[in-house]
């Protein structure tokens, strides 16, 4: 596990932006206008986190993004009086993949909400090639088996396309 000191719950848009350009490359090839960027980062600003991963020298390579649940935003439910948090994404530099920063940004997050009194963690996620999906198992998210939603993005090619993703839950209360 990677150093929990490292990890700041504040980015800053340049660093956001930087990190979050990842999703243009494989396994999603997604197109994100600066405007869009910005939106997304702003959204988190405003009821949400950005966790980041600082390097010692202070460069940030990571970054892991949630929301608290709104029903009806998506496929699944919660009671009313659970405290669920939604893990929006996760994006580390490729030149500093496979180091486990993605890995510690979940486990962080994990303790982080189990501290503040949160019941759920769930996320919305590829099945195949994905980072996200293979961590998630890792740190004990179970799939809803029973959820699969069709997501619309446009790609870096021009091109809109829709394909499934899947929905997993980590339970944080005892």
């Amino acid at each position: 596990m990677k150093n929990q000191q490292n990890i700041r719950p504040s980015v800053s848009f340049e660093d956001f932006a930087k990190i979050f350009k990842v999703f243009e490359s494989f396994p999603f090839f997604e197109s994100w206008t600066d405007k869009e960027i910005l939106e997304e980062y702003n959204s988190f600003q405003n009821g949400g986190i950005i966790f980041g991963y600082f390097t010692d020298e202070g460069k940030c390579v990571g970054i892991l993004t949630m929301k608290p649940y709104e029903p009806g935003k998506h496929p699944v439910e919660y009671p009313s009086d659970a405290k669920v948090m939604y893990l929006s994404d996760v994006a580390t530099l490729f030149e500093y993949r496979n180091m486990g920063i993605a890995t510690s940004l979940f486990e962080y997050a994990i303790r982080h909400f189990q501290v503040l009194g949160y019941d759920y963690i769930y996320l919305r996620t590829n099945e195949k090639n994905s980072m996200s999906y293979d961590i998630a198992k890792k740190c004990g998210f179970v799939r809803l088996y029973d959820i699969i939603q069709e997501v619309e993005r446009k790609r870096a090619n021009g091109t809109i396309t829709k394909d499934a993703r899947i929905f997993m839950e980590k339970k944080l209360s005892k």
